[in-house]
């Protein structure tokens, strides 16, 4: 067995063959090594970027002792012969809760990891845990639960002016908030857009990057993405500490990719119309153009019409408050909403 004189031996050799020009022609600074004289003759103990389990606290110790109990009183599913551990292996824990099997480990042995909302939610959706056992795992996560979050503040109620013009207008039309939310529908609106109306998701955004069906409903699905994305953090400036926004951010964080990819991307575009193309699943191939209305409130909404493709495309935005500023323009697109 090789012992401390070999490697004092190593050591001098690795510093001999070092350049001459090597700050103080010393051995790389914070390693320490200890020598002794039985089998673990050497041990690293100050190297940066590693940290060891010594150094954990009670809290850790204490979730992943947690964690463990609960791993071990499930049952694993289509389990054949005899098995030396209770409960489920770490590896099928892990694979249960969409962890890899080495964070699962480390977190079950109190090791100092980072521990999201995101990995406690998953934890506990995985571990089957009950309301009060979740709520045990974040206290001793020191993390909140997003579950248990207080209630956000009811939503301005819609101005009447607003809500009347959209039993004037027949051909498809919908309010939409400062959050993408679709406040409001018209009966041509809502048989339009069926799979967006019909999967109960009011928000836009929501719609797009999280219900399946938006990619084939909406044409041509990433770019209009993309440019959905660019719209929405154009508005974000407007009110930035809304409680709301905020929330649907974090949620878009982390559950699409495609979101944080093109959200990471920076790109900033102000709401406009144009035309767009919708694969309805009982009409078919439509085809549109959009025109917008900004109705200046305290909180601002858009009246968004879609015109037949074959009317003439409007491009600007008109801005309307409690009298139009524009009256010709609004006659123009209910006449032509009306042919």
């Amino acid at each position: 067995m090789r012992g401390p004189d070999f490697a004092r031996r190593l050591l001098l050799d690795r510093h001999n063959a070092m350049p001459r020009n090597f700050p103080d022609s010393s051995l790389p600074p914070k390693i320490f090594i200890k020598l002794t004289t039985d089998s673990n003759w050497y041990k690293q103990q100050n190297y940066t970027g590693i940290k060891f389990t010594m150094n954990d606290t009670p809290q850790r110790k204490a979730l992943g002792a947690f964690i463990r109990a609960r791993r071990e009183a499930l049952i694993a599913e289509h389990a054949m012969g005899r098995r030396r551990t209770s409960g489920l292996r770490r590896e099928e824990a892990a694979q249960r809760c969409g962890l890899s099997t080495t964070l699962y480990t480390w977190i079950e042995q109190g090791r100092d990891t980072s521990l999201t909302t995101r990995t406690l939610t998953l934890l506990s959706e995985g571990l089957n845990l009950t309301p009060v056992e979740r709520a045990y795992l974040f206290e001793l996560g020191r993390r909140r639960d997003p579950a248990t979050i207080a209630p956000l503040p009811a939503l301005s109620p819609l101005p009447p002016a607003l809500l009347a013009s959209l039993n004037v207008i027949q051909a498809p039309t919908y309010v939409l908030d400062a959050r993408f939310t679709a406040r409001a529908w018209n009966p041509a609106a809502r048989d339009l857009f069926a799979p967006w109306y019909q999967s109960q998701e009011a928000n836009l955004l929501r719609f797009v990057f999280l219900v399946p069906t938006a990619r084939i409903f909406i044409q041509d699905w990433a770019s209009n993405a993309r440019r959905l994305v660019a719209e929405f953090r154009g508005e974000t400036v407007r009110a930035p500490e809304d409680p709301h926004r905020a929330r649907l951010l974090d949620e878009l964080h982390q559950s699409s990719s495609d979101f944080r990819q093109f959200w990471k991307a920076q790109d900033v575009q102000s709401r406009s119309g144009g035309n767009r193309c919708f694969l309805h699943p009982v009409k078919g191939l439509l085809h549109y153009t959009q025109v917008n209305f900004l109705y200046a409130s305290p909180e601002p909404y858009r009246l968004t019409i879609l015109l037949p493709h074959s009317s003439q495309a409007i491009s600007e935005e008109t801005v309307i408050s409690d009298k139009i500023v524009d009256t010709n323009m609004a006659r123009e697109v209910i006449a032509a909403s009306r042919s």
